[in-house]
């Protein structure tokens, strides 16, 4: 199975607007859920995964309970489109990958972990030239 998310605008990447927002046992269970992911991928235990990079985390999780609880072979394709620097797009990879390094540190992940093999981060240029 191919999990696929695309962005083709930094903010995206850590933005308050994707924290989760879940209230009472919806965020329970989705705290405790986290917590496991966490806990297999050897990620520090303090780390927020609730907070600004939550969606990211939550795509981890997806990827967590296909690949390894259900035992479903599963890849997660994140597509960061190269483009026209107007309106916050990016036309440096460079700039892409100083946004995940930032992600993840903030969730605490070891640079190898459980999941880095079904993790598969591309850059196609797509933006139109002025």
């Amino acid at each position: 199975m191919i999990l696929a998310e695309a962005k083709a605008n930094i903010q995206e990447l850590g933005d308050p607007r994707y924290m989760c927002r879940a209230e009472g046992q919806s965020r329970d269970r989705i705290e405790i859920s986290l917590a496991m992911v966490k806990n297999a991928l050897k990620a520090k235990q303090n780390s927020d995964w609730m907070g600004d990079y939550y969606q990211y985390a939550n795509r981890l999780a997806h990827l967590y309970f296909l690949h390894i609880l259900c035992g479903i072979p599963t890849w997660m394709v994140f597509i960061y489109i190269l483009s026209d620097e107007r309106d916050f797009h990016i036309r440096s990879e460079r700039k892409w990958a100083k946004g995940l390094a930032r992600i993840q540190k903030t969730l605490g992940l070891p640079k190898h972990h459980l999941l880095s093999q079904q993790i598969i981060n591309v850059f196609p240029e797509i933006g139109i030239r002025y």
